[in-house]
């Protein structure tokens, strides 16, 4: 550490250290301090005078781990009340990484008495694993009214860390709890909180007819996996002793294998078909006398509301939710049998695009003006909160099938992930956005209305959100519909130095708080004047702290919405669709200075001409997760090994498990990547394509970020994604765009 005894006063102060000290003199100490892993705590810097003089001025160093510990953002050179009674005052600063200095002065004839003279402000690092670390109180140095040194003592301290206690075993459920051989049943290990990192949860069977696999890994972020338990024949009713152990714990289930012989059962109906609407149905289960059945519902859409298992005669009664998108189908298993629910849909059609003026739906932040469903209190960990678009403020019509949507999320420590999805749906897994260290991020997303046009949010974790819109999809033929035109991904602008762009989509910077015009149309990039809207991705690289970043229609005033923030000033990018202002137009306006980076890959305009498209919905549903340990079953394709640095890799998205047609001529992704470090740029493309100037994502460091794009379809269906780093990458999907 640089220290501060060079300077000439300071070196008179070593002379006098040189002699005799009072037995009791002066003395400066540090109090501890403790706190979780992301939390501020305070250290007081105390003054003890003994029996000696009572300075007039004191300086002192603290020396702390970086890893452990840094500076709290804001004040940290707080002045305690002795030394504010002398008046006094404490001006501390960072000299080097993981030194600071404090230096108390201000009237000199005054002494200082005994008490607090100061505090500092530490923020714990949220990824530390330590339980404890030490500030060092070094150097320091005082001096009377007439400038003389004193001798004075000083001491450090500890800041306790205070970990997460581990999840652990909560429960062991299989589903069915009885089956027939070789029928399956499907069980799942339940943690009694979110798992921190990836968890192996070793499996066993007690008997030789059931097999389990030897174990199960439950994911960073998630708190429960599945496996199945396969059977063989039996020749009298069994009980299979499934156990799961994780540590020292261990969960238990039994369950019951049949002969073939014992039972036989039959269903009322094989079948149904209902309507898009919201309805409820039953069935009948035949069965002999004392034989039990259960039933097994896979769908997301089927909900059992009486009969979920019986012996014997039984009836089974079900509800569905509405149906916005398009129709579907879903299975109920009961005692081996199979019946099968059809639901129409409402979007037999594509939906048209209708832009909306940028407008706040909800913000949940104390003060923040917003009230009621769209206001506080924040969402809370593990819970579901569900908003109504066209309830809000933001002239959002019923016939809203979908919306086009930026959700920002202020969390309140680490928030591994948040989804959203269709109102009235059971949670799908998928992330919209995740926030391991716990800063504020954005990310857009194309999501379906659900019941009453609401959608629903769940967070992790504790988090505020804000809500903002700039369109809408709903059925084609009203005035003012749009249809999507793909292009091939291509650069409109960047502001940096020697980027090669020049006049309105160049060089210098956007300066704070001025507002700049981009003529879309007059680009590089074969966006027509005819352009309503624009389907874009805006990145910015801030000269310093950037509270937001925020797009609209040139010409119209300033909204009061964002679409991207970087409050740590690091590189960052967000999808957008914008809509067209004056001459076609788009304005940006930055908080703090910051350069900007802006890619097109389509526009919206009047439906007519050859390669319109319309959206069609999807239940949100993961394509591809290339990690070792997700636990997602993705494999091929669309699983492991991890991108590895400067690779190129082709995702066949038709061929996944998601249901995409082969209409579809592009796609509504979130791309998300789990970095083991900086991740320059992430570009996706249409595959069968030269790669194109363009990055649809950039990570600072280690950790976990998402980005929305629509990505045009290439070959076969096919995007390729390339990597400056290695990396893992996450693809989910919500919906896709065809004629």
């Amino acid at each position: 550490m640089r220290r501060w005894e060079s300077s000439a006063t300071l070196s008179l102060l070593s002379l006098a250290f040189a002699g005799s000290v009072a037995a009791q003199a002066p003395s400066l100490s540090l109090s501890g301090a403790s706190g979780a892993p992301g939390a501020t705590v305070t250290l007081a810097v105390s003054l003890n005078l003994g029996t000696g003089t009572a300075p007039s001025s004191v300086q002192w160093d603290l020396d702390y781990s970086t890893s452990d510990l840094s500076l709290a953002s804001g004040t940290y050179d707080a002045t305690g009340a002795a030394a504010s009674e002398a008046g006094k005052s404490v001006h501390c600063n960072s000299i080097a990484a993981g030194d600071v200095r404090c230096i108390i002065s201000g009237i000199n004839t005054t002494g200082i008495g005994n008490g607090v003279v100061a505090t500092v402000r530490f923020q714990i690092h949220p990824g530390t694993t330590d339980t404890s670390t030490p500030v060092s109180m070094v150097s320091a140095a005082a001096s009377n009214g007439s400038a003389n040194p004193l001798s004075i003592a000083d001491s450090g301290a500890t800041v306790t860390i205070d970990q997460p206690a581990a999840a652990g075993l909560s429960s062991l459920d299989c589903v069915p709890a009885s089956v027939t051989p070789p029928a399956s049943s499907t069980c799942t290990v339940t943690l009694n909180g979110i798992a921190s990192s990836s968890k192996t949860v070793s499996l066993a069977s007690g008997a030789l007819a059931a097999t389990v696999p030897a174990s199960v890994i439950i994911t960073a972020g998630l708190s429960n996996a599945a496996f199945t338990v396969s059977t063989t024949a039996v020749s009298a009713s069994t009980p299979a002793e499934i156990t799961a152990t994780l540590g020292s714990g261990s969960a238990d289930f039994s369950l019951t294998l049949t002969p073939t012989s014992a039972c036989t059962y039959s269903l009322s109906a094989a079948a149904a078909s209902v309507g898009s609407s919201a309805g409820n149905g039953s069935l009948n289960v035949v069965a002999s006398a004392g034989c039990p059945w259960t039933v097994s519902n896979p769908s997301n859409f089927i909900t059992i509301t009486a009969g979920g298992s019986g012996t014997g005669n039984g009836t089974v009664s079900y509800s569905l939710a509405a149906n916005s998108g398009d129709s579907r189908t879903g299975t109920l298993t009961i005692a081996s049998r199979t019946f099968t629910v059809t639901q129409a849909g409402q979007t037999s059609a594509g939906l048209a695009f209708y832009p909306l003026t940028p407008c706040r739906i909800a913000d949940t932040r104390v003060g923040s003006g917003f009230s009621g469903a769209f206001g506080a209190p924040y969402l809370s960990g593990g819970a579901t909160r569900s908003f109504s678009m066209p309830a809000s403020s933001c002239s959002v019509p019923d016939t809203a099938r979908g919306y086009s949507l930026n959700f920002g999320a202020i969390p309140h420590g680490p928030l591994q992930y948040l989804t959203t999805w269709a109102a009235g749906l059971p949670l799908p897994q998928v992330a919209t956005l995740g926030s391991p260290n716990g800063d504020a991020v954005s990310n857009a997303a194309l999501v379906p209305a659900g019941t009453s046009g609401a959608i629903s949010a769940y967070a992790s974790d504790d988090t505020d959100l804000i809500i903002d819109i700039n369109g809408y999809f709903a059925p084609p033929g009203s005035a003012h519909d749009m249809a999507l035109y793909a292009i091939t991904p291509c650069r409109v602008a960047d502001t940096r130095t020697g980027s090669g762009f020049s006049g309105a989509f160049g060089a210098p910077s956007l300066s704070a708080d001025i507002a700049r015009t981009l003529p879309l149309p007059a680009s590089a990039c074969s966006l027509p004047a005819t352009a309503a809207a624009y389907s874009l991705n805006i990145g910015v690289v801030p000269y310093a702290a950037l509270e937001y970043l925020t797009s609209w229609p040139a010409g119209l005033q300033l909204p009061v919405v964002g679409t991207l923030g970087s409050p740590e000033g690091l590189q960052v990018s967000n999808a957008a669709i914008v809509r067209a202002g004056s001459a076609g137009a788009i304005s940006l306006y930055a908080s703090a200075e910051t350069d900007v980076i802006v890619d097109s890959n389509g526009y919206f305009a009047a439906p007519g001409s050859a390669n319109a498209l319309y959206f069609y919905s999807l239940t949100p549903c993961r394509i591809a997760d290339t990690r070792s340990n997700s636990g997602s079953g993705l494999t091929g394709a669309f699983g492991p090994p991890s991108l590895t640095a400067g690779a190129t890799r082709e995702f066949p998205l038709r061929s996944s498990s998601c249901g995409i047609p082969a209409s579809a001529k592009a796609y509504s992704l979130n791309i998300g990547v789990v970095t083991p470090g900086p991740l320059q740029y992430l570009t996706v493309w249409p595959a069968g394509r030269s790669m194109p100037t363009v990055g649809t994502l950039s990570a600072p460091g280690v950790g976990i970020v998402s980005d929305a794009a629509i990505v045009p379809a290439g070959a076969n269906g096919g995007i390729n994604i390339f990597v400056s780093d290695a990396t893992d990458v996450i693809i989910d999907i919500d919906g896709y765009f065809a004629p």
